[in-house]
């Protein structure tokens, strides 16, 4: 498994890998939830570089949600269109 994040394919600035702990509580039992990590890949794009952050919002990357492991996080951001290695 890759574990190394490619840089931006638009502007070259290496991204970063961030997890965050989710606490719930169950609305109709009032139970609080097993507390999970999620993570995420957010990209540090030149301000001139939408691209970069337009792709990491378009593939569900970075700000609509999480990935259960690292690893799911660095591959999906990885992953290239004209590249089936991941």
């Amino acid at each position: 498994m890759q574990t190394e994040l490619k840089p931006c394919p638009f502007c070259g600035n290496p991204p970063k890998l961030f997890g965050k702990k989710i606490r719930e509580i169950d609305g109709e039992t009032m139970r609080v939830m097993p507390e999970r990590t999620e993570w995420e890949v957010v990209p540090y794009c030149q301000i001139t570089c939408v691209l970069g952050h337009a792709f990491s919002a378009a593939y569900g990357i970075h700000g609509a949600g999480g990935y259960k492991t690292p690893e799911a996080a660095i591959k999906a951001w990885n992953r290239r269109a004209n590249d089936d290695k991941g």
